[in-house]
């Protein structure tokens, strides 16, 4: 039976890595500002200028080599307003220097500001055109603003690190006649001896101009068939690099994602695993000078699953993976660093969170799931790996039993389990497989949603695994149930469905003055779908939004594109032109049709939403939808009590956090959200408590996942929500649901 659990681990990596972390292939120059906007701006003449302008990049911004380069992305300055920009005429040439942008190190010749001294031997004119206007509306900031100034290559450039002088890429623009009207470019600046960028600029037409340590930040298109690595995570958690519990611990199973990573098709390896390689692809890792090679699991052109040597030196090295040609990428190994693994089997009666379950087993190795619920008390089995070093330092057979390093912490739902027994290898399985065996906390929150986070100490600091969900009832074996579920389990059974979902939103957000004062901004509207499903499309709804944390729990979430969604996979209702929803004080709401037909929106205002009974009308109805009237309730919002004491203060990731409130009815339930950002990502955790509590304490091992610092832009939010399930029936419709919303949002920083 352990040997299911490894299968589920592995097909983790493969059906649900790839798609959370596979990128294009761009890199961003300096690396540093993928997700972080510039400490300085690039700006142009108002007035007709002609220019050359030479940017330098230093080799070590390419991962990987050598590629091809199709075209280069410039992105607006944040707060600086649109860019409109126009170049009747521009040249560009790519070449590879033997100069360098910064001194660091010995035997490096500095950027010359003499513009054909920085040339290489291999200089191609990759773009010439006329009449190049390039436009983008800006962003507010922080930013950092989308890659929008683009330059599509006529003519594609070869770069190889092995060229000439360890392979800066110089960037050499003549522009005539350039002149901009707004905005700036997002630039990067460094003192002396400088960083990973540097520039000339002068008249086009003279040999010489003016050198700086800084340059626009560039964002670099191109094509490979050398190995092209875009991760290296945790293979049961995927936490990226940049997140605070990043690192792959000795000993452990981690992915390589990317591209052109091994051949076409999966290859396994068997036990023992090859150290020296498999089906042509080999992987080392070099910390503090000593290098090692990873047995690996198997290989495929996207991904990599190998094991961290349990010799490896602790620290921050390079991972260097082969296969017809060289790839190379930043990696941490830490003496433990815990990821939990994801079930991605979905129970055929419930679809209910399936892609956010825990793989957690009972003690005979059945799934704890959905509709196989355990119990506080219960001993049950999480499955991940990154616990520590092999005991025996054998990496590519079967471990022997044995706990590994001190006992780590097991956390359900924010309590903290009572009794560890057992964390270590799971013997005679497979090398790199962890099992922890722990007892469920007699007061652990009961729900479809309740998470487990794993805790252990890497050199004495806490660090934390992901947070995925197991579900708890008061008996094993039962069907798992949460009034915060949009479809309920009874809809789950449904050959078909008729639904309406209906909500108003409400938005408070306070931002901090430079002087310490504060500003406060309020924004409303309303929303309402009618769409009608099958049976298959009624579970796939289920599990993309059966996911509120169970009242009482909390859990961590890592996205790319907080943005992200899309309308439900259904059939759309029409319901006529327009829809009113009237509230018991004040003007009423009108809602048109999207031009999809699938939404229908009120604008967004400033007008407060008041709580009460509202009611909803479609007049004379529509093809679809018949003439409906009905009234419905939206709850009134709880007074978050202690939000003056939090708002702009700063949080000690290291301990609790209690929020506090007033007020409320029973209509609605209490939402906590946290928000931050780092190395291109979004973190963020989620929980929920009933108005009753008046409180609810954020755990430190929920906070500790958060990236600390003023740099993550972080903020925390408070918000009364509708309990879905509180409309009643609502005649033409099989499912009636609600969202209304009243948020706060406040900035805060984790430290």
């Amino acid at each position: 039976m352990p040997r299911l659990r490894f299968v589920r681990l592995l097909s983790f990596a493969v059906a649900g890595g790839i798609a959370a972390l596979a990128q294009t292939n761009s890199l961003v120059a300096p690396n540093s500002n993928a997700g972080v906007a510039g400490n300085a701006t690039s700006t142009y003449a108002a007035t007709p200028t002609s220019v050359e302008l030479q940017e330098l990049i230093g080799s070590g911004q390419f991962a990987t080599s050598p590629i091809t380069i199709t075209g280069i992305s410039f992105r607006a300055a944040p707060g600086m307003g649109p860019v409109n920009v126009t170049i009747p005429n521009l040249t560009l040439t790519l070449s590879t220097s033997p100069n360098y942008p910064n001194t660091s190190g010995t035997g490096k010749t500095l950027m010359s500001s003499t513009f054909a001294n920085n040339v290489g031997p291999d200089a191609t004119v990759v773009f010439s055109g006329s009449n190049v206007v390039l436009k983008d509306s800006g962003c507010a900031a922080p930013g950092p603003c989308p890659f929008d100034l683009n330059i599509v290559f006529q003519k594609p450039f070869t770069y190889s690190s092995s060229k000439v002088g360890g392979g800066q890429l110089l960037l050499d623009f003549v522009d005539t006649n350039l002149s901009g009207t707004s905005g700036a470019l997002d630039a990067e600046s460094f003192t002396a001896p400088g960083g990973s960028v540097a520039t000339v600029l002068g008249a086009a037409g003279s040999p010489t101009g003016t050198f700086a340590y800084e340059g626009p930040i560039v964002q670099i298109s191109y094509t490979t068939s050398a190995p092209l690595i875009t991760a290296v995570v945790n293979v049961a958690s995927n936490i990226p690099s940049g997140m605070p519990n990043y690192g792959i611990a000795q000993g452990s199973l981690f992915a390589v994602y990317g591209s052109n990573l091994g051949p076409a098709n999966l290859v396994a390896g068997t036990l023992p695993l090859p150290t020296t390689g498999l089906a042509g692809t080999s992987i080392s890792i070099n910390v503090n000078g000593t290098t090692v090679t990873a047995p690996i699991f198997f290989t495929r052109t996207d991904i990599v699953v190998a094991v961290m040597p349990s010799n490896t030196p602790t620290g921050s090295g390079d991972l260097g993976l082969s296969y017809n040609g060289n790839g190379s990428a930043a990696v941490t190994v830490a003496q433990s660093n815990f990821g939990i693994s994801y079930n991605l089997t979905p129970n055929a009666n419930n679809g209910i969170g399936v892609f956010n379950t825990a793989a957690v087993t009972l003690e005979n190795y059945q799934s704890v799931t959905t509709t196989n619920t355990a119990k506080p008390g219960d001993t049950l089995v999480i499955w991940g790996t990154g616990l520590g070093a092999t005991p025996n330092g054998n990496d590519i057979t079967a471990a022997p039993a044995g706990n590994i390093g001190p006992a780590p912490l097991v956390f359900v739902g924010g309590v903290q389990s009572p009794s560890v027994t057992y964390w270590g290898r799971s013997p005679a399985t497979y090398p790199g497989l962890d099992q922890i065996n722990f007892v469920v906390p007699s007061s652990a929150p009961l729900g479809c949603n309740v998470s487990v986070v794993v805790q252990t100490a890497n050199g004495g600091t806490p660090v934390v695994s992901n947070a995925p969900t197991i579900a708890l009832a008061a008996t094993d074996g039962a069907t798992c149930s949460d009034p915060t579920q949009f479809v309920p389990s009874s809809a789950l059974s449904l050959n078909n469905a008729k639904v309406i979902y209906i909500a108003t939103k409400e938005n408070i957000s306070v931002s901090i003055n430079p002087n310490g004062s504060q500003t406060q901004t309020a924004s409303s509207y309303a929303e309402t779908l009618l769409f009608e499903q099958t049976q298959a499309q009624i579970a796939e709804l289920a599990g993309s939004v059966n996911v509120e944390p169970s009242f009482g729990s909390c859990y961590v979430g890592i996205t790319a594109n907080p943005n992200g969604g899309s309308p439900p996979n259904a059939t759309f209702l029409n319901a006529g032109s327009t829809i009113t929803l009237t509230p018991p004080s004040g003007p009423a709401l009108t809602l048109t049709s999207s031009s999809g037909g699938e939404l229908y929106q009120s604008s967004s205002s400033s007008q407060a939403i008041p709580s009460g009974t509202w009611s909803f009308s479609d007049g004379s109805g529509g093809p679809d939808v018949g003439p409906l009237s009905f009234n419905f309730p939206v709850p009134q919002p709880v007074t978050w009590s202690n939000q003056s004491t939090i708002t702009g203060s700063t949080i000690a990731r290291t301990n609790p956090l209690t929020i506090t409130w007033t007020g409320g009815d029973s209509n609605g339930y209490v939402d906590i959200q946290g928000f931050g950002q780092a190395a291109g990502y979004y973190v963020g955790f989620e929980c929920s408590a009933p108005v009753s509590a008046g409180q609810l304490v954020i755990p430190s091992s929920i906070l500790l996942a958060m990236p600390p610092g003023a740099g993550a832009f972080s903020s925390l939010q408070v918000s009364t929500i509708a309990l879905p399930n509180i409309l009643g029936s609502i005649s033409g419709f099989t499912v009636s649901v609600t969202g209304s919303k009243f948020q706060t949002q406040v900035p805060v920083i984790f430290n």
